[in-house]
């Protein structure tokens, strides 16, 4: 029995190998899954579809994540009645078809992710993996500012776009012209406030924010800006002012009749002095003689009578008064004393 050794064959078994390794990997990288739409709004079904599996289906599985054997959602076979089962918790939203794909109604955020199928044919086991993004439909926003009645030259104005955090791009438009950064006006990090500087009346007019995302986009009411060259209660009360002032000055003069009236009243009453008469030199009045007033009016004076007369001394055995004036009783007022020279 002859050996023959062939030199060329590793050469020829390595090429063998290469070629069935290209081809093999050229079946499964063929195998791919888009989803349709690619990118979703909240409440659309998503369709993942799988294209390109050489051989006969046998079975698929699809998990959500980018691995298998964890988190299964579908596990699928033709040749049984119903072919799929269904994992908690996605009964009744998702389903398969003998292609491979699956589909998802009424995507949620929560379906943001990716999601892997394992394919068994007649001639292949192959795994692919696809990711599916979900947004929000975005809502009106609204434009609100920090200050209601913004003075020329004093104050800083913000600006800021309520909207939802879904909201990727937000612009910026007064009059319907796009905004942008100048060395007054400069936007936050996200577009979401815009702030102008030193305000001036030129800034006055009517603001709106755009807001979008790659499923939706919508554009507030507009927010009418009045910027003020006056201090805002100036340019309030202005056309008050007349009117202010005339009942102003109406009150202030019936105030200061009434008031000498009553001075006038008070005063008359409060004087007790008798006219006396008049000369060429002016009126003389009669002071009212307070000898005979009798001597206990005085609170802290001790009449006593000495030979048949009256007379006032200070009470020796009385202690230190506490009284800081003596006190009177109703003595009647003197206003005025003239006297006069012949």
């Amino acid at each position: 029995m002859n050996v023959v050794f062939c030199s060329q064959c590793p050469a020829v078994w390595s090429f063998m190998l290469t070629a069935f390794l290209g081809l093999w990997s050229q079946q499964v990288s063929a195998v791919s899954v888009v989803p349709i739409p690619k990118i979703a709004a909240v409440g659309e079904n998503v369709l993942l579809s799988v294209d390109g599996v050489s051989g006969d289906i046998e079975g698929f599985n699809w998990y959500k994540g980018e691995s298998i054997n964890t988190n299964q959602m579908l596990r699928y076979n033709p040749f049984r009645t119903p072919p799929e089962t269904v994992f908690s918790p996605y009964e009744g939203r998702v389903r398969g078809f003998p292609n491979g794909s699956m589909e998802i109604s009424g995507v949620n955020i929560k379906d943001n992710g990716s999601y892997t199928v394992q394919i068994q044919t007649n001639i292949q086991d192959v795994v692919a993996t696809v990711t599916i993004t979900v947004y929000e439909k975005l809502s009106k926003p609204s434009v609100t500012a920090n200050l209601t009645h913004p003075v020329e030259q004093r104050d800083s104005l913000a600006l800021t776009c309520g909207t939802s955090i879904a909201a990727q791009t937000v612009l910026w438009f007064k009059d319907s012209q796009r905004l942008t950064s100048d060395d007054r006006m400069s936007l936050s990090q996200e577009n979401r406030t815009l702030t102008i500087s030193n305000v001036s009346t030129t800034d006055s007019g009517n603001y709106q924010c755009e807001v979008m995302n790659p499923v939706s986009h919508s554009t507030s009411d507009p927010y009418k800006l009045i910027v003020y060259s006056l201090p805002v209660e100036q340019h309030d009360n202005m056309h008050d002012n007349t009117w202010q002032t005339a009942v102003g000055v109406t009150i202030g003069a019936v105030l200061g009749a009434a008031l000498l009236t009553i001075t006038a009243v008070l005063y008359k009453k409060g004087c007790n002095c008798q006219r006396k008469g008049n000369d060429a030199g002016g009126n003389i009045y009669e002071v009212p003689d307070v000898s005979g007033v009798p001597p206990h009016q005085y609170s802290n004076i001790i009449p006593q009578r000495q030979e048949g007369i009256y007379i006032n001394t200070l009470n020796p055995k009385a202690p230190d008064s506490t009284y800081t004036r003596f006190s009177y009783g109703a003595v009647p007022m003197i206003t005025e004393i003239v006297f006069h020279t012949a």
